[in-house]
């Protein structure tokens, strides 16, 4: 298979003291990165990284041979110290390749093969997969995300728009949306309410982004779906803190990135007009700045405490991606790269590899993979209690965000999202609380749907990485 050969060496990136300050003003906890896989040739890469605790990971990519690109998987039970070659089925000339990986308990967790159509599942940490369930989709047609609330609750979406669900953790069955979007991403708050996203197909895997992002929502554990509202931006990757406070991240038509906030649940969202700091490097000794266009992961680690990743991609490879990790004490109307991976990275040639995954199992430890198969771990050094960074989101507080209580009660300001509604009581005076305590509204669902991410490895960003991903499924 080819291989991308960089044209653009990057000699130094270095971090602004705005950047530094901004960050210092947001009041942080020291916190540190550290470097655990790397390889500099071209061709290797780790798409997806998925942690079931601090000390369980497992990820999925690529390692490059002299036949091409060899699809695998890997686990660590050490917190990344040591890595081991995990067992998934399949074998022959095309191995199983596994995109999308989520924990539903510190040793047991769910892939979804983007080849076959699968669902996998490994009870050992990621040391061995097995088939958890295939036949669902259509022929041709393949599970692209996979989110698992604990370990009865689960599920996956697909490219045209379906979702199978589990509510046991071990038969799945497939919910029929009347969608044709691609599924993005999906989370659920609860085992019976949840939101997922997607956009329309693309033509192919190097096709820019296509909006918009549609979010939907279920009040049924996902047998239903109905459209909750839409995002004016592409490739488009959300994340619910709780049940009313939500963030959005991708790019527009220009390719440009766009930002947004809700905190009544999704029902709207405003735009944080902010645009991500430059990162400042040389190139053969010439000053520069780059701005990232296309957005890779997203998390929030407290109450307007984000984590972004993403690159700057070059068009037709012109250029070897340049990647970041941003972060955000204001709910995202601000964001400075983090220091701390800068100086992990040397601040040079590193800051050029592409950052493709992100993956946050509470307020005090991310993993990141990228491309060069970096995998790298942050760890807060003065751990905070963050309850809602996992999960499980705590929305049963009489009167909090999740009933519209407090400066958001019944359409007020909310003094985090200025512009932004807070929770809005239904039309007959009370709450749209579930009875496990969420906001969401419970109304019988429409027209389902499910979030995109990658047509086998194709949407988590433009270009070449996207290249890189087709290369993987071929």
């Amino acid at each position: 298979m080819q291989q991308t050969n960089p044209i653009r060496t990057l000699q130094r990136v270095s971090l602004g003291a705005a950047g530094i300050l901004a960050l210092a003003a947001a009041g942080r906890a020291e916190a540190r990165w550290e470097k655990q896989l790397s390889k500099p040739a071209n061709g290797n890469f780790v798409l997806e990284v998925a942690a079931g605790s601090e000390n369980n990971v497992i990820l999925a990519g690529a390692e490059a041979s002299a036949s091409g690109q060899t699809p695998v998987v890997k686990f660590s039970t050490d917190g990344g110290g040591s890595w081991s070659n995990s067992t998934v089925p399949g074998g022959g000339r095309i191995p199983n390749v596994i995109r999308s990986i989520d924990f539903s308990a510190p040793a047991t967790a769910y892939g979804v093969d983007t080849l076959r159509g699968q669902i996998l599942l490994s009870t050992d940490g990621g040391a061995n997969f097995a088939e958890a369930a295939s036949g669902l989709l259509p022929r041709g047609s393949v599970f692209t995300t996979i989110f698992m609330l604990d370990a009865s609750h689960g599920w996956a979406g697909s490219r045209g728009g379906k979702i199978a669900l589990t509510t046991d953790g071990r038969k799945w069955t497939l919910a029929e949306t009347g969608q044709t979007i691609d599924m993005a991403g999906v989370q659920f708050v609860s085992a019976s309410n949840g939101f997922a996203w997607g956009h329309p197909p693309k033509p192919d895997a190097n096709a820019p982004a296509t909006t918009p992002t549609t979010i939907l929502q279920s009040g049924d554990g996902g047998k239903t779906w109905a459209v909750l509202s839409t995002l004016p931006i592409g490739d488009a990757i959300v994340h619910f803190y709780d049940c009313s406070t939500g963030y959005a991240a991708g790019v527009d038509s220009s390719g440009s990135p766009q930002f947004h906030a809700t905190s009544d649940g999704g029902k709207s969202w405003k735009s944080l007009s902010t645009s991500l700091a430059p990162i400042e490097y040389e190139v053969f000794g010439r000053k520069a700045q780059e701005t990232l266009n296309s957005i890779t992961g997203l998390h929030a680690l407290g109450p307007g405490e984000l984590i972004l990743t993403g690159n700057k991609i070059y068009p037709d490879n012109q250029g070897t991606p340049l990647g970041g990790v941003f972060r955000s004490g204001d709910g995202g109307a601000t964001w400075q790269p983090d220091p701390e991976y800068m100086t992990m990275m040397g601040g040079g040639v590193g800051a050029a590899v592409a950052v493709l995954s992100l993956t946050c199992p509470n307020a005090n430890r991310c993993w990141i993979g990228g491309d060069r198969f970096l995998v790298a771990r942050w760890t807060r050094d003065a751990p905070v209690n963050q309850p809602n960074a996992g999960k499980v989101k705590d929305c049963s507080s009489p009167g909090g965000p999740a009933a519209g209580g407090g400066p958001g009660q019944d359409g007020g300001p909310n003094p985090q999202f200025p512009g932004v509604d807070g929770g809005r009581a239904s039309a007959s005076g009370k709450d749209s609380t579930d009875e496990e305590g969420c906001g969401c509204d419970t109304a019988p669902a429409r027209n389902g749907f499910r979030g995109w991410i990658a047509a086998l490895v194709a949407a988590v960003l433009t270009a070449r990485i996207r290249l890189r991903k087709s290369h993987v499924q071929d």
